[in-house]
Order: C-alpha cells, then structure tokens, then sequence
C-alpha cells in the first residue's frame, strides 16, 4: 500500500513539473514573440526614419543641383558678357590702330602748316618791328627829301624782286626734282604696289580690295592722287604726305634760316603680320566635296544609261518620264558641281589677292627698297635748304623794303610837311598790327595742340582706357573660370554629368 502510495506521489510530482515546465515554456514564447515584435518594429521605424532622410536628402541634393545648375548658367552668362565686352574693346583699339596712320599724317601735315604759318607770322612781326624801327629814326625836314628816299628804296626793290623771282624759279626747279624722284620711286617699289593702283593717266588710287595700308607703318592712305602734271610747278606741288613726316628730326638750316617747305620722313616698317595672315586664314575656303559631287554624277549618269535602254526597249509613258527624270537629275548633279567649282573660285580670289599683298610687303629686299627712297629724299632737303634760303633772304630782303616804303609814305601824308603827327599815328598803328600778328601766332599754336589732341592724344587715352577695360575683364573671366570649375566640381561630385 506504502508502495503504491509512493508511486503516486512520484507520478503527481512528475505532472506538476511538466505542467510547470509547459507554462514556462509558453511564457518564454509569449517573451520571445513580443520580443522579435519589437525588434521587428524597431527595424521598420527604422527603415521608415531612413527613407524619410534619404528623401529629405534626395530633396536637399535635388535643390542644391538646381541651384549649381542656376550658378553655373549665370557664370557662363558673365563670362560671355566679359568675352563680348573684350572683344568690342578690342575692335574698337583695332579700328583706332587701322586709321592711326592716317590720323598721324593729319597731324604731321598740320605740323608742317604751323611750321610754315609761324615762319609767315614770325617774318611778318619782324618786318612790322623794322618798320616800327625806321619810323621812329625818321627825322625829316620835308617832303621832297621824303620822296628822295621813296624812290631809293623803290629802285632798291625792284632789283631784288627780279632777283627773288629768278632765285624762286631755282628753288622750284630743285624741289621738283626731289619730289619727283620720292614719288616716282616710290610708286615704283613692289612694295607700294600694293598699296597704289597706276590708272595709267598720270593719277593713282589706293588699293582697297584687299586693303593692306594698316600692315605698313608710317605710310599713310591720302586718297587719290593726281601726279599728271609735268611742269616743275606741278611736281614741286606733289603730295608728299604718303609717309608720315619726322617731326623730331632735326630740320636742315642755312643763312639763318630753318628748311620747313619739306620735312623728312619716317622709315616704313611691317606691323600686325600676324593679323595679315588671320585674314588670309578667314579668307580662305574649304574646297568642295568633289569625290561626293563626282559620285552623284556618276550614279545619275548610271541611271540616264539604265533609263534610255529601258525606254528604247519599252517606249510607255513610265519609262519617258523616268528617262526625262534621270536626264534632269544628271542636269542638276552636272550643275551642282558646276556651281560648288564657281563659288570656290569666288571664294578664293579674296585669300589669293591677299596673299599677293602678303608677299609685296614681305618679300626679300621691298621694305628696303622704299626705306632707300626715303633715305635720298631725306638727304636732298639739305641742298633744298640752301636754294630755300638764297630765296627767302630775297624775299626778307623786298619785305623790308616795302616796310620802309610804307613807313616813309605814311610819314609824308600831311600836306604841310610837318611829319610828327603822322609819325605818332603810324607807331600806334604798327604796335596794334604786331599785337594782332602775335594773337593770330598764339591762335595758330593752339589750334595745331587742338588737332593733336584730338587726333593723337585723345585716341592714346582711348586706347589706354580700353586696355585696361580688357584687363579688368580678363581678370572678371579668371574668377569667374576659378568659381565654374568650383561648381562643376560640386555638380561631379552630386554625380551630374
């Protein structure tokens, strides 16, 4: 009985630790269900809060691209303006540099007038202050030893006016001769060639197709010249302004006086070379396709062949029009090739005349050859100074004496004889003419400063400013290139392309 009591309680305890062993079973499932639930949830809110960030980024990414985007089209836009601006600035120093030359013989043909014009004042005023002079010494008793001296001074003068005129035809002949001899030989250079067309009556024009003048410096683009006329007064009267005058050589003197007629001039030189052959590079065209044009020649005149022999063989209708078709598409392809040869040979004559121009001024020995020109002429004005002076001591000579003429004329206008009035009048009257001669001197040196100015000194100060407006936009362009690239980098690095 003991025993099986025994066995029972075994068989209870046995039960009641299964049964405990199945609730804690259960409750380590029920755990571990709740757990992996919340881990599940811990890895979707995750995975949520990911994708929400990684739109926000995708947003944040997108916005940033289209802002660079914005940046970098606003950059090129800048530097677009800038290009442009350089090149308007450069344009416009072009232009300036092409006319430089003939603004520059403005200038020196305004300088040779001055010259002139107060060589004119300056003899003027000392005639006036010699007149002044003779009138102030005159002491006379009466009208009779007046006209004594009146008819003096009178013989006095005609001898040296007939002496000036003979003395000024050999000063014309010797100045024909320079002048000649400069514009023949220069007009008879390869170089100048280039420059001047013979029209074969005597007269010149300048060459424009294609115009080289701004390749040549110190020679100047005048216009048309007219070197028809053979008398030594017509070649003295020559234009001589083809090249630029050099003011700052020292003049040639002699007897006191200083040579202005003529001034030397300036050695030629090559300039802008580089520029001459970019034209010829522009002026050059591609030659046409012609195996292309050759080809479609071939192939319609293939058909023409087909379509006759279809049409002999068959006359209809289909076959004439095919064969009309075929002979009108050989037509048009003949033509084609026809009209590409036409255009490049149009097209061409530009880079060939060009070319020709190229090698008047760069062959071996043309430069030269005008710089020789210029030489002979430059050392012919010293001789036309001593001939140039012989002449103008004659011509002081008949000014001084028709001041003391009209000094002494004046100083015998009263009827009795008594000359302190008149005498005190004709000073006064003498004084104003030299003050207005000196007003109209002064006049004359400002309008040539006005002239240089205007055409040198405001160009120079042009030019200037637009250099430095060039720099100011290479410089804007260098920025501008430095913060692209940066923007580019940051575009690369978002992964746009």
């Amino acid at each position: 009985m003991r025993k099986k009591i025994t066995s029972l309680s075994l068989l209870l305890f046995s039960g009641a630790l299964v049964l405990t062993s199945c609730v804690k079973n259960e409750e380590e499932e029920s755990t571990r269900a709740l757990r992996t639930a919340q881990e599940q949830r811990a890895k979707e809110k995750l995975a949520e809060e990911k994708t929400q960030k990684a739109a926000e980024l995708e947003q944040t990414k997108k916005a940033l691209v289209a802002s660079l985007v914005e940046r970098k089209t606003a950059i090129l836009g800048e530097i677009a303006t800038e290009k442009a601006n350089i090149v308007t600035a450069q344009n416009e120093n072009a232009d300036r540099t092409a006319s430089k030359a003939t603004l520059q013989s403005k200038v020196d043909l305004a300088a040779e007038k001055l010259a002139r014009n107060l060589e004119s004042y300056n003899r003027q005023i000392a005639a006036k202050e010699h007149e002044k002079t003779v009138v102030t010494a005159a002491n006379l008793a009466d009208v009779v030893a007046l006209n004594n001296q009146i008819k003096a001074k009178q013989t006095a003068k005609n001898v040296a006016t007939q002496q000036q005129e003979v003395a000024s035809q050999a000063y014309t002949n010797a100045k024909a001769t320079v002048v000649k001899a400069f514009t023949n030989g220069l007009l008879a250079t390869n170089l100048v060639k280039a420059l001047y067309k013979n029209n074969g009556d005597g007269t010149y024009s300048p060459i424009t197709d294609p115009d080289v003048f701004a390749y040549v410096k110190n020679f100047a683009n005048v216009g048309n010249l007219d070197y028809s006329g053979i008398t030594p007064t017509a070649l003295a009267a020559r234009t001589t302004t083809l090249v630029n005058s050099d003011n700052d050589a020292t003049k040639p003197t002699s007897g006191g006086y200083t040579f202005t007629d003529l001034i030397a001039k300036k050695q030629i030189a090559l300039q802008d070379l580089n520029n001459l052959q970019a034209s010829i590079v522009a002026a050059t065209p591609e030659r046409p396709d012609y195996t292309t044009l050759d080809t479609a020649i071939a192939n319609a005149q293939a058909d023409v062949t087909s379509a006759r022999a279809t049409y002999n063989a068959d006359p209809t209708t289909a076959n004439r029009n095919a064969y009309e078709a075929a002979l009108r598409a050989l037509q048009s392809a003949q033509n084609a090739k026809t009209t590409a040869q036409e255009n490049y040979a149009t097209a061409l004559k530009t880079a060939t005349k060009l070319r020709a121009a190229q090698t008047a001024l760069t062959a071996d020995g043309n430069l030269a050859a005008v710089n020789r020109v210029i030489t002979t002429f430059n050392s012919a004005l010293t001789g036309l100074a001593q001939k140039n002076a012989a002449l103008l001591t004659l011509r002081d000579k008949v000014s001084l004496l028709d001041a003391e003429i009209n000094a002494l004329v004046a100083l015998g206008g009263t009827t009795n004889g008594d000359i302190s009035g008149a005498k005190a009048e004709l000073i006064k009257a003498i004084n104003n003419a030299i003050t207005d001669l000196k007003e109209a001197k002064r006049a004359a040196e400002e309008a040539h400063a006005n002239v240089v100015k205007t055409n040198i000194t405001e160009k120079t100060r042009e030019t200037t400013a637009k250099n430095a407006e060039i720099a100011a936009s290479q410089a804007i362009i260098a920025a501008k290139t430095a913060e692209l690239n940066y923007v580019n980098a940051q575009l690369t690095a978002l992964g746009v392309k």
